[in-house]
């Protein structure tokens, strides 16, 4: 084989094979997660609310579940991206306030324990609490 060949072979051999800056690169993009943009937090927490006054009307355990997901999927998005802010302390106990709220809230759900007007109330805390962390 003469020179040509062999580096044309190398050459397609370095483009198939990805260099360990390359995979360290793609891993870096993969596992980061993207902070939120603010439009998207707000759709989010319109999104609960929504749910919060569906739940009012139809109680059911699927609703209850769904709910209290989005809830801690949103908490993880604020949690995640708390330490860029300088009030990480204040944002981790206020979202420890939120979990032990909501924990309560879907016990008392699924356990038939509360009224409409409790539930109410109840749901009315929840989400100025959520507005209260991402504001």
């Amino acid at each position: 084989l003469d020179d040509t060949a062999i580096t044309s072979q190398l050459n397609l051999v370095k483009e198939t094979k990805p260099s360990f800056i390359e995979k360290f690169d793609k891993f870096l993009t993969v596992t980061k997660k993207e902070r939120p943009s603010l439009e998207d937090m707000q759709g989010r927490l319109a999104d609960i609310k929504y749910r919060g006054k569906m739940l009012l009307n139809h109680p059911l355990e699927s609703s209850v579940k769904s709910y209290m997901k989005d809830i801690k999927d949103f908490l993880s998005d604020v949690r995640d991206h708390a330490y860029e802010s300088k009030y990480r302390d204040s944002l981790f106990q206020k979202i420890n306030v939120v979990d032990s709220k909501l924990e309560k809230v879907g016990d008392e759900l699924l356990d038939g324990q509360t009224n409409e007007l409790a539930l109410l109330d109840s749901l009315g805390h929840l989400q100025g609490l959520l507005v209260d962390i991402y504001v």
